[in-house]
C-alpha cells in the first residue's frame, strides 16, 4: 500500500485516506477475482482502478465522498433499494427525482446513496452455473444484474459501474436483491475489443431512464 499511496504526495489527509480505502478493496476483493488471469500486480491493478474512476467523473479530483463496497457489503448491508452515480451532480439527482415522480404521482423516487461498486461481468459460467442470468462478482459473492442493452464483450471484464439502482427483496427465500445497470460499465483493464465506455446503455434517457429510480411506497 504504501508504494501505491507514496505516489500522491500532494493530496489532503482525507484524500490519502480514500486512497488507501480504494487500494485495501482492490486488494482484498477485486484481485483475488482477477488477478491469476491478468497476472498484474495488486499495484498496478489499484492504479487502473483509479484512472478509470477519474475517466468516469471526467476529473483529477477524488470523489472522497464515495465508499468502496463489496457484493457481500451491499447484499447484507443495504436493507432498502438505493441509487448511485458518480456522474450525476446534486441537482442532477432532484432534477431526475422530480421528473420521475411527476411522471408517475404514485411512486417515489430511490434515495440516492454514494457507493463505488466495482466486480466482474459475469454470466455464471465460472461457478459451473451458466444459467443465462448476467451477475456482477467480486471474491466476496456475486449478485443478480439487469440491463436493458448490453455486450457480449463485456462478459468476464473487471468493470467500474457509473450509475446503478440496488433493488433490495425481503421476501423469504429470495435473493437479498439484485442491481439494474443504468449507464454503461467502464472497462477498468481495456483491451482492443473492450467496448466504448459511452456504450449503448447511453441511449436510455429522459422519464425512462428517471423512471428506474423509482419503488413504490
Amino acid at each position: 500500500m504504501e508504494e501505491f499511496t507514496a505516489r500522491f504526495t500532494d493530496c489532503s489527509g482525507v484524500e490519502r485516506a480514500w486512497l488507501q480505502d480504494l487500494y485495501s478493496a482492490v486488494r482484498d476483493r477485486l484481485h483475488p477475482a482477477v488477478g491469476a488471469s491478468l497476472r498484474v500486480p495488486v499495484e498496478q491493478l489499484a492504479e487502473a482502478v483509479l484512472r478509470s474512476v477519474r475517466r468516469t467523473v471526467g476529473s483529477q479530483c477524488l470523489p472522497v465522498s464515495y465508499t468502496c463496497v463489496s457484493v457481500a457489503e451491499l447484499l447484507s448491508r443495504q436493507r432498502t433499494s438505493c441509487c448511485s452515480s458518480l456522474t450525476w451532480s446534486t441537482g442532477q439527482y432532484r432534477e431526475q427525482a422530480k421528473e420521475a415522480e411527476q411522471a408517475l404521482p404514485n411512486h417515489k423516487a430511490l434515495p440516492r446513496t454514494n457507493l463505488l461498486l466495482i466486480g466482474l461481468l459475469c454470466d455464471g459460467r465460472a461457478s459451473g452455473r451458466c444459467d443465462g442470468f448476467w451477475r456482477v462478482r467480486d471474491a466476496t459473492g456475486g449478485v443478480h444484474c439487469e440491463v436493458l442493452k448490453s455486450s457480449p464483450l463485456w462478459l468476464g471484464k473487471l468493470m467500474l459501474f457509473p450509475s446503478w439502482n440496488y433493488i433490495s427483496q425481503g421476501a423469504p427465500g429470495q435473493e437479498s436483491g439484485y442491481l439494474e445497470l443504468i449507464d454503461s460499465p467502464v472497462c477498468v483493464t481495456p483491451e482492443p475489443t473492450a467496448p466504448d465506455p459511452a456504450g449503448t446503455l447511453s441511449e436510455v434517457i429522459g422519464v425512462r431512464k428517471a423512471a428506474r429510480l423509482l419503488r413504490q411506497k
